[in-house]
């Protein structure tokens, strides 16, 4: 039998995929629109394409936590996973899953 605490850091993982989904699409927005955020045209790029490069590697990463198996190293990814949540909005969820 499955413990509930793996659906909600499958649910938690899945959240995390989609907010960085959308991290993507705004940095995209952001490195061809600089005009639009008001800020000179070279650094609105750079800051959108490294918002879109980091989003991609975030969403990359908690999507591979949707799909681990149940071995001692999988469980270490998730850990570090939810360690990766504690610093920003989702630290409620972040802290009841590591308690769990």
């Amino acid at each position: 039998m499955r413990p509930a605490v793996i659906l909600w850091f499958k649910a938690y993982s899945a959240f995390l995929t989609l907010l960085y989904l959308a991290v993507i699409v705004y940095g995209a927005f952001m490195a061809s629109r600089p005009a639009v955020f008001e800020m000179p045209e070279g650094f609105g790029r750079f800051l959108g394409l490294t918002l879109a490069a980091l989003g991609l590697a975030f969403a990359m990463g908690f999507a591979a936590g949707l799909f681990l198996p149940r071995r001692p190293w999988a469980w270490v990814y998730g850990l570090v996973l939810i360690c990766i949540g504690l610093n920003g909005c989702t630290l409620p969820f972040s802290a009841a899953l590591l308690f769990f």
